[in-house]
This record gives structure tokens, sequence and C-alpha cells, in this order.
């Protein structure tokens, strides 16, 4: 049983990973105040028992300083085969999730005071 609607506990897992590597971050839903804000959209939860887990994110990562403002909006899809059983379904959405985590935490790191970083390649821009 869900405590609250699938997407928004698929965010609240993404939030609490983001605030956990970097502790600066400000997730929608917060006052957005901070240095970095993201604004995460679970576009697509998908279950296969014993074949795969998917998730698709798309995420807005903003970033100011006192050179710049930006905004870097990119997707990620995670894709995570899974073995059989339930535990292993779950542990895969883990995976997936951190795996999102992993990519809006990466595009932070790659940001300078000179220029914006890009989305990272396995996710992709739009």
């Amino acid at each position: 049983m869900w405590i609250a609607p699938l997407s928004d506990e698929l965010r609240s897992a993404l939030t609490v990973e983001l605030v956990r590597r970097l502790s600066v971050a400000e997730v929608q839903g917060s006052r957005g105040e901070g240095p970095i804000t993201v604004q995460i959209d679970i576009e697509r939860f998908e279950s296969a028992p014993g074949q795969y887990a998917l998730v698709e994110a798309f995420w807005r990562l903003r970033i100011k300083s006192s050179v710049h403002d930006d905004v870097l909006v990119c997707r990620t899809l995670a894709y995570e085969r899974v073995a059989e059983g339930y535990s292993a379904l779950v542990r895969a959405h883990q995976h997936a999730v951190a795996l999102i985590a992993d990519e809006i935490v990466d595009a932070t790191a790659r940001s300078t005071p000179d220029s914006m970083a890009v989305c990272p390649v396995a996710g992709g821009a739009f």
C-alpha cells in the first residue's frame, strides 16, 4: 500500500537522495530560495517482475550564483533488469531512483561559475 500517489513517493525518494548528496539542494515544494533548485517530474514508472523496472523523469536544475542564474532541463530514463521476485523488483526501482539522483548530482558538480553543465549523455536534453 502506498502512503501517497506513486509519483509523490518517487519524488520524495529522489528528494532524500539529493538532500543527502547535495546539502544545499532545494527541491520543488520547498521555498526554492537556495543556490540549487531541482524540480522533478516523474513521467513514467513501469514494472515487469522478473524482467525490468523503469523510471523516466524530467528534471529542471537551477543554479544561482553571483555570476549567473542558469537553468538546465534534462531527461533521465533509468532502466534496470530484474531477477525473479518482488524484492529484486524493489531493489531495481531503488537503483533507478539512485541513477536519476546520480545524474542530477553529476550535472550540478560539472557546473562552474563560468559555465552551466550539460545534460548527462545517458539521460539527454530536450
